[in-house]
């Protein structure tokens, strides 16, 4: 995947409401401009500027986008596969009991995780499935997750950057 192809399906699509809410995330603290006022910098001017932020990754790190997504893919596991509780197993003589929600779909973003080449759609469900597993541990108080919101309504942007950076 390149970066234009990324930053054009993502940020680029989005509606000027929720381009607005990530601008505002984003800027100051992980983006600044030198000579643009905030005021003028259109959801175009923001895309350029995430994009030349990749490129400079790019060069700092040595790493190709494909390589720096595949490492976001796995940091994102990291964080969140501490919170999905074992697989329940059958006592001797009884059924076994049903899995949790949270197995469920940790073991389906982990197929995703396993695709060679991430498509902007495989990445935004494992973005959804895990950012909503980490906002379920979040709500428990940073314990083990059984069940919990699927909706993107339901993530909370600033308590999940806010737990991320205490972990």
């Amino acid at each position: 995947m390149e970066i234009k192809e990324f930053v054009g399906s993502t940020i680029k699509e989005l509606d000027a409401h929720k381009c607005e809410l990530l601008k505002e995330r984003l800027m100051g603290e992980y983006l600044t401009f030198s000579f643009v006022d905030d005021k003028k910098i259109t959801q175009e001017v923001f895309c350029e500027k995430v994009a030349d932020y990749f490129e400079k990754t790019e060069l700092k790190t040595g790493d190709t986008f494909s390589k720096l997504l595949a490492k976001y893919v796995s940091n994102l596991d990291e964080v969140v596969k501490r919170y999905i509780p074992k697989e329940p197993s059958a006592k001797k003589g009884e059924p076994v009991p049903p899995m949790p929600r949270s197995i469920k779909y940790y073991k389906h973003a982990a197929e995703i995780k396993g695709s060679r080449n991430l498509t902007i759609k495989q990445l935004a469900d494992y973005a959804r499935i895990m950012l909503s597993l980490y906002m379920g541990a979040i709500k428990a108080d940073m314990k083990e997750v059984v069940d919990y919101d699927f909706a993107t309504d339901a993530l909370e942007l600033d308590k999940i950057i806010s737990a991320m950076k205490a972990e």
